[in-house]
Parts: C-alpha cells; structure tokens; sequence
C-alpha cells in the first residue's frame, strides 16, 4: 500500500517485535518484500511493547489519522485473520 498511495499522503511504517540478534534477518526479509518505507525495532521487554503497541498478538496493522490519532487496530484472532484487503478498504477513504 506504501507504493500504491504514498503520492496521496499515506505514510508507512514497520516495527519489528524480533530480538536484537535477528535484526540482520528481519532486515533481509524487509528488503526481499521492497519495504521502503521507515523500519524500527523495538527492543523493550514484551509487557512493554504490548503497552505501546495496544495489542499482544502480530502481526497487527494499526491506522492513524492524519492528526495522529489512533482509528483502527486490524489483528487476526483465533477465530478469523485480518487481511490486508480489509486495511486497504478501511485507509482508502481517508486518503480523499
């Protein structure tokens, strides 16, 4: 979605729950899916990445308006997997 909306303001980001020692890897993988968008690691202890992140299960996509403001949180749960069609039909409009 990145390349796709990026001229019509979307902005992206990861973050990777990997630890340390697998950021080589995690850094790999982001360059095999062409990820150009800003990566970060977050190296904290798991309750505290939960914390910020507002959810213990990943992947997660979670959407922020343009005022930074938190608007949908999209994880899979036991019963059913988010997918990114659904993120990119929740996004799209708020593009306009």
């Amino acid at each position: 979605m990145h390349q796709k909306y990026a001229a019509n303001g979307l902005v992206c980001m990861s973050v990777s729950l990997d630890e340390p020692s697998s950021e080589a890897k995690s850094q790999e993988f982001l360059i095999k899916k062409n990820a150009t968008f800003e990566n970060y690691l977050l190296n904290e202890p798991d309750d505290v990445k939960e914390a910020k992140l507002g959810t213990p299960a990943v992947p997660a996509v979670l959407v922020f308006g343009k005022d930074g403001k938190s608007l949908k949180l999209f994880q899979s749960t036991a019963d059913k997997e988010f997918a990114y069609a659904d993120v990119e039909a929740f996004v799209k409009p708020l593009l306009k």
